[in-house]
């Protein structure tokens, strides 16, 4: 037996595509928010016997940007980016 209770996974977990070569206006297709159909085909039900099963629990590792360009038009007009290398005002 191997003594495990979570694992945690890089980014590629909620997207098939990775988002280093969107350009700043974001792409209309990008998924910022969901599950990789690959690693995660049925992820409600992966995640759910994972736990019951195994006793493990997921981790997902979220970079704190956005790729699609809905989500980021929102994040613009509501004044929540922060400027790319730069701090926040105020």
């Amino acid at each position: 037996k191997f003594p495990i209770d979570a694992w945690i996974s890089d980014f590629e977990w909620y997207t098939s595509a990775p988002d280093y070569d969107l350009p700043d206006e974001g792409s209309p297709t990008f998924q910022d928010f969901g599950y990789n159909n690959i690693t995660f085909p049925d992820p409600i039900g992966q995640l759910q016997r994972y736990h019951d099963h195994f006793h493990v629990r997921f981790g997902g590792i979220r970079k704190p940007r956005l790729g699609n360009m809905q989500f980021l038009d929102m994040a613009r007009e509501k004044g929540w980016l922060v400027p790319a290398g730069g701090q926040a005002d105020g």
